[in-house]
């Protein structure tokens, strides 16, 4: 990734790039699509839910699904996305999927599950917002803060600032080589 410049927008684009499939997660992006008219939702990629959620954002006109990608497009993709739904259904298989990583190279917000292992980076440098997957109603209270609070967006993302030298890769392997030599 280099140098994302984010297109503007009047609404607030959530996205999702990868394989659709969480259906907790995605559908609840449609149902805050419902809500509130000022949020969007992108969804890159394919998977077997999407036929699913295509039928329930049937007459929902800020929810949009653009098919299959390249991995080339993620540049363009994340220059036409505010924050990132990095939210997964399943929590027993938790990790650092990709659009984590991608998320702190474009300071790009996240949206994190508060049990999720990223919950806690995601607080101490303040780079996204935490929600529970099988709770709505504190997604509507993350998308209340960030359509009242101005600026939030920017202050997240200005916050990856801190984040992005603890991926060097220099750094890592120092770090892999201290763990081998115990």
């Amino acid at each position: 990734f280099n140098n994302i410049e984010k297109k503007p927008s009047e609404k607030i684009r959530i996205g999702f790039a990868g394989n659709i499939r969480h259906i907790k997660s995605c559908s609840n992006l449609v149902e805050c699509c419902k809500k509130y008219n000022a949020i969007e939702a992108h969804f890159y990629g394919y998977g077997d839910i999407v036929d699913k959620l295509k039928k329930m954002a049937t007459g929902i006109n800020n929810v949009f699904f653009h098919g299959r990608y390249k991995y080339e497009d993620l540049n363009a993709i994340y220059q036409h996305i505010d924050m990132v739904n990095c939210v997964y259904d399943s929590l027993g298989n938790d990790g650092y999927p990709n659009k984590f990583f991608e998320s702190i190279a474009t300071r790009t917000p996240m949206l994190v599950d508060y049990r999720s292992v990223r919950a806690d980076f995601v607080k101490k440098y303040e780079v996204g917002f935490l929600v529970n997957v099988d709770d709505i109603d504190t997604y509507y209270s993350v998308m209340d803060q960030i359509l009242i609070e101005d600026g939030i967006l920017q202050r997240t993302s200005k916050n990856y600032a801190n984040v992005k030298e603890l991926f060097f890769w220099e750094d890592m392997v120092v770090a892999l080589d201290n763990i081998v030599e115990g």
